[in-house]
């Protein structure tokens, strides 16, 4: 049995055609400085099957999903760091204004319904956090609605944890015990999920990258809210813009879509525009945000040109609230909770931007939050 060297993964055919198959099968690239990680996994793979790098290959390429191969690899290439009520500025901002805000417009109609979909649920501790947020906001109301939550993920094993829904005090690390209490219930090897919220939830395998979405009969389409956080770091740029676009095309034209801190999303993303409340950022459909004040069908209004030297006076009554046209990030890489910082460049964006729009309609604009209420529905309603 030959077993692969202890030299970093780099050079040879053999290296490179495993690295692209990994790739084509599953968007992931491995950036340079885990290669000599990613080659142990392989070295594992081939003692614990009892083969050949050239036989681990050859099973790479044509087994299935559920193949000890493609399962080995997929669990040692992705890192399943998750816990409940993760990104306190997100989940702020769900539980106090975008839920109770849908939930209001929502719950006039006779039959309301509420479809999430976390696209990369690992092993479940994002989704039960909404079933959650619902279960505790809906309270009597619950049984009135048809709550649609769905989590997907490429790892099998990921997925058989949160069907089984037991967690350790670690996936609790940021939980108030008195949520905890409320819906879990002790057992021997942790804290199992209650009944009435595990029955919230389903589970099922998807590749982002290869699987087809939207899809009607998966419950992948119409979604209201989309989470897909801490995922883009795998991939190229080319695959993160080709999974944006099939996410807006599964958002509802008033939808909105959740990232991750740590995801590096180009300033461009096809479909999407970027908006925020507070310091909470979030992209919505292109078309739908805002209602697309600044369309190109709109006269455009002539405005004087200002002397040189002269600074720009800030539009009066800026706030924090508003929509980020251009699409760019909200938070520097290097402040992922809490605050962004005063000067950051998804800030300075998110200003322009406001006083634009406020020069252009006055201080009606709708992109100028004022208070801590839910923007308008233009904002956030599905």
């Amino acid at each position: 049995m030959t077993i692969p060297t202890h030299t970093p993964l780099a050079d040879s055919p053999l290296d490179l055609l495993l690295l692209s198959i990994v790739t084509e099968r599953t968007g992931i690239v491995v950036p340079p400085h885990q290669k000599e990680r990613f080659r142990l996994l392989v070295a594992e793979g081939c003692r614990k099957l009892a083969t050949t790098l050239e036989g681990y290959i050859a099973a790479l390429t044509t087994s299935g999903r559920d193949h000890p191969v493609f399962r080995h690899l997929v669990e040692g290439i992705t890192i399943n760091e998750t816990y409940f009520f993760r990104d306190e500025t997100q989940i702020a901002f769900l539980r106090d204004v975008w839920l109770p805000h849908i939930i209001h417009r929502r719950g006039t109609g006779e039959q309301p319904t509420l479809q999430v979909w976390s696209a990369a649920s690992s092993s479940g501790e994002e989704l039960y956090t909404i079933a959650m947020l619902l279960h505790d906001l809906l309270g009597e109301t619950l049984n009135q609605w048809t709550l649609r939550l769905m989590g997907t993920d490429i790892d099998d094993d990921a997925l058989a944890k949160a069907q089984r829904g037991v967690y350790t005090n670690w996936s609790f690390r940021c939980t108030p015990e008195k949520d905890r209490d409320r819906h879990f219930q002790p057992v021997q090897d942790g804290f199992a999920v209650c009944p009435a919220l595990k029955a919230l939830t389903t589970f099922q395998h998807l590749n982002l990258v290869t699987d087809s979405f939207p899809v009607v009969t998966r419950d992948l389409w119409n979604c209201d809210l989309i989470l897909c956080r801490n995922v883009f770091i795998y991939f190229s740029q080319d695959v993160v813009r080709r999974v944006l676009a099939k996410l807006a095309e599964s958002l509802v034209p008033e939808g909105i879509l959740l990232l991750g801190a740590s995801d590096g999303v180009s300033d461009e993303a096809p479909g999407l525009a970027l908006c925020h409340h507070g310091n909470a950022f979030y992209f919505m459909r292109a078309e739908s945000a805002l209602h697309s004040p600044v369309s190109p069908k709109r006269p455009a209004r002539t405005v004087a040109p200002r002397p040189r030297g002269v600074p720009r006076a800030p539009a009066a009554g800026a706030s924090s609230g508003g929509c980020d046209r251009s699409g760019g990030r909200g938070n520097d890489r290097g402040h992922t909770q809490g605050a962004a910082p005063r000067h950051s460049p998804g800030r300075r964006r998110a200003r322009r931007f406001r006083h634009r729009m406020e020069r252009h309609y006055g201080r009606s604009c709708p992109c100028a939050a004022r208070s801590p209420e839910p923007p308008d529905g233009r904002h956030h309603s599905g």
